[in-house]
């Protein structure tokens, strides 16, 4: 019975653990939203800042989208949606995101033939043939890919940190906090009502890759130390292991 939890556990790390891989690769990483308000003044609220109008720009490892929102209004008007794979497209942040998409796939990679395996081993009869391998070896194989899929996840992760400076490359004299930080807020007043706010910093995808690879480490050590049960004379090698 221990030998099912255990491996119950392993199989649902890996399938959460590939489902926020694919996750991170449909979704937004980063962003950079500039904002205009104007200051108005009314009887309920002095000063009360209106918005005139949101630019928001999110990359992901295809490419990157510009949206306009015009002022109060949710709606929005797309501007641009460059694709990295343009040949007109080029410069450091396009290099950032092919290394996040790069390791991204070497995460999902391994990910997948690791839960491929520990599906089949839910079954007696494909146990039985496994025993006949070095156990040791076929655990260090199992580590190794949980492993390996720890190390898409972890690069992708921390490759984000290159933003900044990344975007600093592609823009000359770049005097922006996103040239300098990977997230946060700033506030200029450009007149006496007109206020431009710019924020940025780490999207969705962001988080799901750090927890990708998180479940990744308990996954490695599960796969390594769990034993498969020796089959007895009078066990039938068919059907179930639960």
């Amino acid at each position: 019975m221990k030998f099912v939890v255990a491996h119950t556990i392993a199989f649902l790390l890996a399938l959460t653990s590939f489902a926020l891989f694919i996750v991170s690769f449909s979704t937004p990483w980063f962003f950079i939203s500039t904002e205009y308000s104007t200051e108005t003044s009314s009887s309920t609220a002095l000063n009360a800042a209106v918005r005139v109008n949101l630019t928001r720009t999110e990359y992901d490892v295809d490419g990157f989208t510009t949206e306009l929102s015009v002022g109060t209004n949710s709606a929005s008007t797309r501007l641009q949606n460059v694709d990295w794979g343009n040949e007109d497209v080029m410069g450091s942040v396009r290099h950032v995101f092919f290394i996040i998409e790069t390791f991204l796939i070497i995460g999902i990679l391994f990910d997948v033939i690791l839960l491929l395996i520990v599906i089949a081993l839910f079954f007696r009869s494909v146990q039985a043939k496994v025993l006949l391998f070095p156990q040791k070896l076929f655990r260090f194989i199992l580590f190794f890919l949980a492993f390996m899929a720890f190390v898409g996840g972890f690069v992708a992760f921390f490759e984000l940190r290159a933003f900044p400076d990344a975007i600093d490359n592609d823009t000359p004299n770049c005097t922006s906090g996103y040239c300098s930080k990977l997230t946060g807020t700033d506030e200029d007043k450009l007149d006496t009502n007109t206020i431009k706010e710019v924020s940025w910093g780490p999207e969705a995808a962001w988080y799901t890759t750090l927890i990708a690879f998180l479940l990744s480490v308990p996954l490695a050590f599960i796969v390594w130390l769990n034993r498969i049960p020796v089959i007895t004379e009078e066990e039938d090698a068919t059907g179930v292991a639960l």
